[in-house]
């Protein structure tokens, strides 16, 4: 019976003691450590990011074809610089250079026959005044009036031949001038292809840049074209080279979307072209690829890091801490900074919130770090 009565006690001590046991890690272990960030006022800008590529502002693309004649001379060589005006390059034509000897040519004989129809009309009125003497004015009319009439037609229509062989001599003399082939900025010669003038070419026969200006274009949705303004001020970035950064300014925002619209699904994604001017551009090379960041707005407010909002059917929440416990809070959002999130309502200046809110549960007691 005693023995009983020990074991009986013996299993009552045990379970007091695992009980006890319970209570003080209960008690004891703590609660999990939670990271709080304080809501503050600060200054947030919401950037826009847009890709663009590196185009030289100013370019000539030099085509020409092989009616126009053979290449006579090339002048410049790859990276030469030219200035404006100078003659890259000659061409030679004998078929234009044939037809304007010939047209010289003609035009000295019309000069010629219509000095000859004015002497005769000198004449005609020497014949005129023998005749009144002899004739009298009836007669003299009479005789003379078919042959003015006949002299004044020819004169009319030589004039008109030596008009139309001028017409001529200026088309031919403006051929001429292309057989010049003059630079019409100054940069440098990037490119010369001499093969270039074949049926189906496509390629520029001298292709020239201007390497001290660099643009980078890009395009714009509907929405963010209402969101930026020309002459405003963007910062630009690169994959390639993550330590830099270059300045530019907008200096176009084009007022007609891209023809080449891209489709999403059934809907057109309407775009339209934007370019940048640059105002450094070290390092740079035309057919970079930069990401144009573009600040849309800047304010004052109050802000939280993103990772502090979480969304559950559509609303945007936090954790706010408090009496070392967590409750969920709707907020209402406002802009988007680059980790930071403006909060129009739901807390207030100095509340304080969990800072990564994937840890938390609404009700948690927590320890506030």
């Amino acid at each position: 019976m005693k023995k009983k009565v020990w074991v009986g006690i013996s299993l009552t001590l045990v379970i007091i003691l695992m009980i006890g046991i319970s209570v003080y890690r209960q008690a004891f272990a703590g609660t999990p450590g939670i990271k709080a960030v304080t809501v503050q006022t600060e200054n947030i800008s919401s950037l826009l990011m847009i890709p663009g590529t590196v185009e030289l502002e100013s370019t000539q693309d030099i085509f020409y074809s092989a009616e126009m004649g053979e290449i006579k001379k090339i002048m410049v060589k790859e990276e030469n610089i030219v200035k404006k005006g100078e003659v890259l390059a000659t061409l030679e034509n004998p078929q234009m250079e044939l037809e304007y000897e010939q047209n010289e040519l003609a035009m000295e004989s019309a000069a010629i026959k219509i000095n000859q129809l004015n002497q005769q009309a000198v004449d005609l009125k020497e014949k005129e005044k023998d005749s009144l003497k002899q004739l009298g004015k009836k007669e003299t009319e009479k005789l003379i009036k078919p042959e003015r009439q006949q002299l004044a037609s020819e004169q009319k229509m030589a004039n008109l031949d030596l008009k139309q062989l001028k017409l001529t001599q200026d088309m031919l003399r403006k051929q001429q001038k292309e057989l010049s082939i003059i630079s019409q900025i100054t940069g440098t010669i990037l490119q010369i292809n001499q093969a270039q003038g074949l049926p189906g070419d496509t390629e520029p026969f001298i292709r020239i840049g201007n390497l001290d200006s660099m643009v980078v274009k890009g395009v714009l949705s509907e929405y963010d074209t209402l969101k930026v303004k020309k002459k405003q001020s963007v910062t630009l970035k690169s994959d390639a080279v993550s330590d830099k950064e270059w300045l530019g300014e907008i200096s176009h925002i084009a007022a007609l979307p891209d023809k080449n619209t891209t489709v999403q699904g059934s809907e057109q994604a309407v775009q339209y072209p934007i370019t940048v001017q640059l105002k450094n551009n070290d390092i740079l090379k035309p057919g970079f690829q930069l990401f144009m960041e573009i600040e849309t707005e800047s304010k004052k407010a109050l802000v939280v890091p993103m990772e502090s909002v979480f969304e559950e059917k559509g609303k945007q929440y936090v954790y706010k801490l408090k009496d070392k416990k967590a409750a969920k809070q709707e907020v209402t959002i406002g802009i988007t900074a680059k980790d930071k999130l403006e909060v129009i309502s739901g807390v207030s200046n100095q509340d304080r919130v969990a800072a990564d809110a994937a840890n938390v549960k609404n009700g948690m007691e927590v320890d506030i770090q």
